[in-house]
């Protein structure tokens, strides 16, 4: 096999590498299945916690500290980032957050607004701001959200979608040339469920997290949630608040009505990582008096308060504490040395054998990626359809990320496949009852006993074959095999219908 090609040495040289930043797509700064960041937002005094803003979220919830604080900026002015603003809805002033130390452990989620101006952002003529953003990111040594053009959809924004896609990039092109790696770059739908989202998507390389608000309406959301299942996306509710005034009426009822099915929602998904809640008083801020947002501050109702803070006492809720950064794997991510391939090179002998690829090509066709390789005699699926190029015969279709499949040479080869990285963690893998043909998608070498060891807590896995006809029998704790290698495939015989989903490169076994 040969080594790897690492982008960290090749920085700038091509547009391949111009999605550096996002880590072509990866699910950056997720918790582990499970867990959830709790985000409070969305001014200095909702948020509170500072000298001069002690009546917010912070200060009465003191045992509860928020993983994360939400902040808005624009372009080009970058007002609220390193001095304090105040657009008729409360003050902000993101700096603010890194010279306290009440918040050295929280990531910041930014709302970029950018309304009027993108085609002056993919011109090139607000560079000096957003480099001047990047830095400022890049200096907080935190984890940063960045949910540019947020609620991109919006009449009230109007964003014409090839436009934002381009601002949307040569933001990300930007911050790429800055060498920024702590940003993981945010999708937000207003939640309305428009039919059309997919025409403001800049695609998977340029798109960390997705995200949506969630205020009132059928079901908000759902098209959000339906795009991430498609794209294997986290998601963050990234604007959370019931339009109500919390200090009025009952507050189980409230809670019943509106707080109840969000967590329901919440807990239920394990797709969404993270909810930012917005714990203001909209009636008293000038820009949306009268228009019957109401006052979402939690701390105003007894019985609301109570349950919050019951929500907040679940393990799956990650605090801003001095562990928060290790579980997002901050570290990894922040780093210029983060292997991500843009090509594999397989190694075939002669005859049979199996392969698989971590890479994700431009054409999933099988005969589009193997047609120069002429020793090919036949490849087969898992379902045993057939790709025969001597008869120019593809019932395969598109290979299968994940997948493993069967091949026979007429001599020795190999073939680079060069593409987007398939990150591990964001490919969940269907193992059906009986034979199965699975691949490999980490980087490094793992010990087959743990990697398949969730296959076995019930007995479920009979036998594991790699193509030397080596095998794994957990029943007799018999391990031939050794260690799963990326590149080559591997026959399960299960007893019962499963999943799979291998560990981050950034985990152990």
């Amino acid at each position: 096999m040969k080594m790897l090609k690492l982008i960290s040495f090749l920085f700038l040289t091509s547009t391949l590498f111009a999605q550096q930043s996002a880590h072509f797509g990866a699910a950056k700064f997720a918790p582990a299945d499970g867990k959830k960041l709790m985000i409070a937002g969305q001014d200095l005094g909702a948020v509170g916690g500072l000298n001069t803003y002690t009546d917010g979220y912070v200060d009465h919830l003191p045992d509860y500290m928020p993983a994360g604080v939400t902040t808005y900026t624009s372009i080009p002015g970058l007002g609220g980032l390193t001095d304090p603003d105040n657009w008729g809805a409360g003050d902000v002033h993101a700096q603010a957050y890194l010279e306290d130390e009440t918040f050295d452990h929280t990531v910041i989620a930014i709302g970029l607004y950018m309304v009027n101006q993108l085609t002056n952002i993919s011109s090139g003529q607000h560079d000096a701001s957003i480099i001047q953003l990047a830095q400022w990111i890049k200096n907080t040594n935190r984890p940063v959200f960045l949910r540019i053009g947020y609620e991109f959809e919006g009449s009230w924004n109007n964003y014409n979608p090839s436009q934002f896609i381009a601002a949307w990039k040569h933001i990300v092109h930007l911050f790429d040339a800055e060498e920024v790696w702590n940003v993981a770059y945010v999708w937000q739908s207003a939640g309305t469920n428009a039919a059309n989202i997919a025409q403001w998507y800049p695609g998977d390389d340029y798109v960390n997290w997705l995200a949506y608000s969630h205020f009132d309406g059928p079901n908000p959301g759902q098209s959000i949630r339906n795009f991430a299942l498609d794209h294997d996306k986290p998601i963050m509710i990234a604007e959370a608040t019931p339009r109500v005034n919390l200090g009025q009426g009952n507050g189980e009822d409230h809670w019943n009505n509106w707080f109840k099915p969000l967590f329901d929602r919440v807990y239920n998904d394990d797709r969404i990582k993270a909810l930012a809640y917005i714990n203001v008083n909209w009636n008293i801020q000038p820009m949306w008096q009268g228009q019957g947002w109401g006052d979402s501050r939690v701390q105003i109702n007894p019985f609301i308060k109570s349950a919050w803070e019951n929500e907040m006492t679940k393990d799956s809720w990650l605090e801003g504490d001095e562990n928060l950064f290790d579980l997002l794997n901050m570290d990894y991510w922040n780093s210029s040395e983060v292997i991500i391939p843009t090509m594999q090179t397989i190694d075939f002998p002669i005859g049979w054998s199996m392969f698989s690829t971590y890479m994700i090509p431009d054409n999933l066709n099988v005969k589009n990626i193997f047609h120069q390789l002429n020793q090919i005699t036949i490849i087969k699926d898992n379902a045993g359809l057939a790709y025969l190029p001597e008869w120019d015969f593809n019932a395969i279709g598109d290979i299968l990320i994940g997948q493993g499949y069967h091949i026979k040479t007429t001599e020795a080869c190999s073939i680079d496949i060069y593409g987007t990285y398939a990150f591990p963690e964001a490919h969940s893998m269907d193992i059906n009852s009986g034979w199965n043909k699975i691949g490999y998608l980490r980087i490094e070498p793992a010990d087959i006993a743990l990697v398949l060891n969730e296959l076995n807590t019930e007995n479920n896995l009979i036998i594991a074959k790699d193509y030397f006809g080596n095998a794994y029998l957990p029943e007799l704790n018999y391990n031939g095999i050794g260690k799963m290698k990326a590149g080559q495939a591997y026959q399960l015989k299960v007893m019962g219908s499963t999943s799979l989903t291998f560990l981050s490169n950034d985990a152990s076994y």
